[in-house]
């Protein structure tokens, strides 16, 4: 009796430490649109978008809190699940289209899992106006190379993804290379460029 007593503590103990650090139960996208309907609805600037802190991918660690994302961006226009990438748990997506006029996207989005943010990302919008990188200016970049580089040389990109944070942080960038659409989107692991790839920004299903 008292050996099966002790195997039945070890497994609880291995339970127990095997859900240390894990997100909370699965936010309700009901009850959060009932929490969200006090908020009122907010002017999204990029200043707005750089203040949203990215925690990790696993429990928000790090990340701003859904409070202060509904304080600083206020009423959401939707609410839906979406997958991250290092994530365990489906994530709960808010999305906002009432963006400032010198914000030069469609929307943003941003990822929550349990009560932090996990991921925030913008997406970029195609007009007559928009700005077109000639592609050579990018693909010429060396795998290896670091985002802030890229940054520096190619300017502010159309669109962005940041998810995760520290060293297992995500990043991808979007620009415009044609009036048609056409694009490339280049992604980084721990802030080094590791892929560059021809898109479409009207294939929605492409977007990161």
């Amino acid at each position: 009796m008292k050996k099966i007593m002790t195997i039945a503590a070890f497994v609880s103990l291995v339970f127990g430490l095997g859900a240390c650090g894990l997100p909370s139960k699965s936010r309700s996208i009901k009850g959060d649109q009932q929490i969200v309907a006090k908020y009122p609805v907010k002017r999204i600037t990029r200043t707005t978008f750089d203040r949203i802190q990215v925690g990790s991918a696993v429990n928000g660690d790090g990340g701003t809190s859904f409070d202060s994302l509904m304080t600083l961006a206020g009423k959401p226009a939707s609410i839906s699940t979406a997958d991250v990438p290092g994530g365990v748990v489906k994530a709960t997506q808010f999305t906002w289209t009432n963006l400032d006029k010198n914000f030069n996207a469609s929307k943003i989005q941003v990822q929550v899992i349990g009560s932090k943010v996990v991921g925030k990302k913008y997406l970029p919008k195609l007009s007559k106006d928009s700005k077109i990188t000639y592609p050579i200016k990018i693909m010429s970049m060396q795998i290896g190379t670091p985002y802030s580089k890229v940054i520096q040389d190619v300017g502010i990109p159309d669109g962005d993804s940041v998810t995760g944070a520290r060293l297992s942080q995500i990043k991808k960038l979007i620009y415009l290379t044609g009036k048609d659409g056409s694009a490339i989107l280049i992604s980084f692991n721990s802030n080094v460029l590791t892929t560059k790839t021809p898109m479409n920004v009207k294939n929605e299903s492409h977007y990161f």
